[in-house]
C-alpha cells in the first residue's frame, strides 16, 4: 500500500495517542475544530480556549474550555479522548458553574477574559469596575488594545488583525507575553455577529462513549459523532481521516475499513 500524506498523519496520531505522556487529543482537537459546530445545530464555533474562572476567582488563569459554541445559547464543549474524569473533578464543577441558569457567558466567560486583558501585567487596560462591563465592553477593551499599539481597528476584521498584532510583537514565543495571546480571543468575539453576553450557557462532555462523568453535565459520544462525519461529508478527505483515526484507536476491529 503506498504512503499518502493522510496515512502518515493517520498513523503518528494514533501511535501519539498510545504513547505515554504524548497528548494526541491535542492533534484531534485542531482536526476536529473545522466539525464541532455540527455537535449543536444552529451553532457556530465562535472561540476555542478559553479561560473558566475558578469559581468567584476571576483573572486567575487556569481551566481552559476546548470550544465555544454560539447559537440560541452559548455552548461550552470539552473534550476529553478518555472516560475517566479523575483528574479534572474540579475543572468539572466549575463548568457546571457556568451553566448555572443564574450566570450568563458574560458574567462568567465573559468577565475572565476581561479580567485577564486588564490585569497590570498583561494590558492594563483600566476598564472600571467589572459590575459595569457588558458586550460593549468587548469592543472598548479591544480598541484600547489597538491603540495602544497604533492599530486602528476593523469591523469584522478583528481576530485577524489580532493574530498579525500578535505575530508583529512576537507575544507567542515569550512566556512573560503569552496571555496577550488572548487578544485573538477577544478578537473572535467582537467579530461574532450578536451580542453574547446575556446568553445562557451549556455544558457538552465529548467522550469516547458519551458516558456521564460530571452529574450536570450533558455527555455526547465522540465516536458517533465522528463516525458519522465522512456521511454528511462525503467527498471530504479530512472527515475521512478523522473518522479512520478514531476507529484506530478506540475501534481496532473495523481500523482500515
Amino acid at each position: 500500500m503506498s504512503e499518502t500524506l493522510e496515512s502518515v498523519i493517520r498513523e503518528w496520531v494514533v501511535k501519539d495517542y498510545f504513547t505515554p505522556n504524548i497528548k494526541a487529543e491535542v492533534i484531534l482537537d485542531t482536526l476536529l475544530s473545522k466539525y464541532i459546530h455540527e455537535l449543536v445545530e444552529g451553532t457556530t464555533l465562535v472561540a476555542k480556549e478559553m479561560s473558566i474562572p475558578r469559581g468567584d476567582l476571576f483573572g486567575s488563569i487556569g481551566t481552559k474550555i476546548d470550544y465555544v459554541l454560539a447559537g440560541d445559547k452559548v455552548y461550552l464543549i470539552e473534550l476529553k479522548t478518555t472516560d475517566s474524569s479523575d483528574n479534572d473533578e474540579q475543572a468539572g464543577k466549575y463548568l457546571e458553574e457556568c451553566q448555572s441558569q443564574e450566570k450568563s457567558f458574560g458574567d462568567k466567560i465573559g468577565r475572565q477574559l476581561l479580567s485577564i486583558l486588564n490585569k497590570k501585567a498583561v494590558f492594563n487596560l483600566k476598564l472600571g469596575g467589572h459590575e459595569h462591563w457588558t458586550n460593549e465592553t468587548l469592543r472598548t477593551a479591544f480598541d484600547l488594545i489597538l491603540k495602544k499599539y497604533g492599530v486602528k481597528s476593523q469591523d469584522g476584521h478583528c481576530a485577524e488583525q489580532a493574530m498579525a498584532l500578535i505575530r508583529e510583537k512576537r507575544w507567542t514565543q515569550s512566556k512573560k507575553y503569552r496571555s496577550r495571546k488572548y487578544l485573538y480571543t477577544l478578537g473572535k468575539l467582537v467579530d461574532y455577529p450578536e451580542k453574547l453576553w446575556d446568553k445562557q450557557m451549556e455544558v457538552i462532555y465529548l467522550t469516547p462513549n458519551g458516558r456521564r462523568t460530571h452529574e450536570g453535565i450533558e455527555p455526547r459520544s465522540l465516536k458517533k459523532f465522528v463516525a458519522d462525519l465522512p456521511n454528511r461529508h462525503p467527498n471530504d478527505e479530512l472527515a475521512q481521516l478523522l473518522a479512520d483515526i478514531i476507529a484506530a484507536i478506540y475501534l481496532p476491529e473495523k481500523a482500515g475499513k
